[in-house]
């Protein structure tokens, strides 16, 4: 047998398994069902590291809400366009004090529930992001919350 050959059957195993374990993540990562404001607030983080969410008071998980001074249309607009600026994001929910996107992951397609809720009264978007499986994110959501921070600064 060749080295060429032989390459060929190694690389062709390593992509097989990886799409295998592709489809596995698929199958296990549902969509929640406990998701959108309740009592007038977003769902509270479980206790892993995987979360972070404006109304948590818990040091991990706890992020500032966004304050802004623009009409509650205006504002979603913005969150719409920053949203939709994101690679493999999917818009699945848009109401004008709701948003409801999931964010995948380059190579494993991991995706991250992510909520915005955007409180007229109190002028302020609260967030929610959530990996739907794992237990750690290395801080992949509080950081691409801390972004949308930045992005809806500049706006």
């Amino acid at each position: 047998m060749s080295i060429g050959l032989i390459l060929i059957i190694i690389v062709s195993v390593i992509a097989g398994g990886y799409f295998i374990l592709l489809i596995i993540i698929q199958l296990i990562s549902k969509r929640p069902n406990n998701l959108g404001i309740s009592g007038g607030r977003l769902q509270a983080c479980p206790d892993i590291p995987n979360c972070v969410c404006s109304y948590s008071k818990e040091k991990n998980s706890k992020i500032e809400p966004y304050s802004f001074s623009k009409s509650i249309k205006e504002q979603n607009s913005i969150l719409i366009e920053i949203i939709q600026k994101y690679p493999r994001t999917r818009i699945i929910k848009n109401e004008i004090n709701y948003v409801y996107a999931e964010f995948r992951s380059l190579a494993w397609r991991f995706i991250d529930d992510v909520e915005f809720f955007l409180d007229e009264t109190a002028k302020c978007i609260h967030f929610r992001s959530a990996s739907r499986i794992g237990t750690n994110d290395f801080g992949m959501n509080r950081k691409r919350m801390e972004d949308i921070r930045q992005l809806l600064k500049e706006s």
